[in-house]
C-alpha cells in the first residue's frame, strides 16, 4: 500500500529554522560583545604595559595637568605624582582639608582633557533625593559656581540631589555640556568631596 505524500514536511523543516534564526542572531551578537569587552582590556593592558607610571615632582607634570589640579583643588597637598611614560596619565595622592585624596587626570592624544577625578576616599554612601536648586545651601552654589563657572546654566539634563552622611549635608550635581559628564559632590559647608569630569562616550 502506498502512503500518501506529506506536502507539509518542507514546510515544518522551515518553521524550525526560522524559529532557530533568532537564537543564533543573539548568540551571534553576544559573542561579538565578548570580543570587543576582550579587546578593550587587551587594550588597556598594552597601555599600562607601553606607558608604566613612574614618580615624579610637581614640577614635570604637563602644563595643561598642573592647571587642572589648581583649578579644582588648588589646596591639595601632594605627597605622591606618578606619571605616565607619554604624558598623559597622572595620578595624585596627598590630602586636602585635612582629608586623604587622590586625584586623576587623563589627557587624548591632542593634549586635551579625556577625563578628571577627584575622590577624597571617604566611606559610607548617601541617600539622595532631588532637589530644587533654591533649596542649595549658598556655600555649596558657591562651589559649584567655582567649578563650573558659565557651564553651570549650560548644563543638559542637569540633575541635583542632597542627602547626608555621618549627620552633614550631602549635595550632588549631574549634568552634561561642551561634551563632557559632569559629576560634583559637595557637603553642606561648600568642600569639594568628588568632582568627575568624563568625555561623552569614553
Amino acid at each position: 500500500m502506498t502512503r500518501p505524500l506529506r506536502r507539509d514536511l518542507p514546510l515544518q523543516g522551515a518553521a524550525r529554522r526560522d524559529e532557530t534564526l533568532p537564537m543564533s542572531i543573539i548568540a551571534t551578537a553576544f559573542a561579538l560583545f565578548g570580543v570587543l569587552i576582550a579587546l578593550a582590556i587587551l587594550r588597556a593592558v598594552i597601555g599600562r604595559s607601553l606607558n608604566p607610571l613612574r614618580e615624579v615632582e610637581a614640577s614635570e607634570l604637563p602644563p595643561t595637568i598642573r592647571r587642572e589640579v589648581q583649578r579644582i583643588v588648588p589646596d591639595f597637598e601632594a605627597q605622591t605624582i606618578r606619571l605616565s611614560k607619554n604624558g598623559r596619565q597622572a595620578r595624585l595622592r596627598g590630602q586636602r582639608a585635612g582629608m586623604d585624596c587622590h586625584l586623576k587626570v587623563d589627557l587624548d592624544r591632542d593634549g586635551g582633557i579625556d577625563e578628571i577625578e577627584f575622590d577624597t576616599r571617604r566611606e559610607g554612601s548617601v541617600r539622595r533625593s532631588p532637589i530644587d536648586p533654591a533649596e542649595l545651601p549658598e556655600a555649596v552654589s558657591r562651589e559649584f559656581d567655582r567649578l563650573l563657572g558659565a557651564l553651570r546654566n549650560q548644563l543638559s539634563r542637569p540633575r541635583l540631589a542632597a542627602g547626608t552622611l555621618d549627620g552633614v549635608g550631602n549635595y550632588e550635581l549631574k549634568g552634561r555640556a561642551e561634551g563632557y559628564d559632569w559629576e560634583i559632590e559637595v557637603d553642606e559647608s561648600g568642600r569639594l568631596l568628588e568632582f568627575e569630569m568624563e568625555r561623552e562616550g569614553r
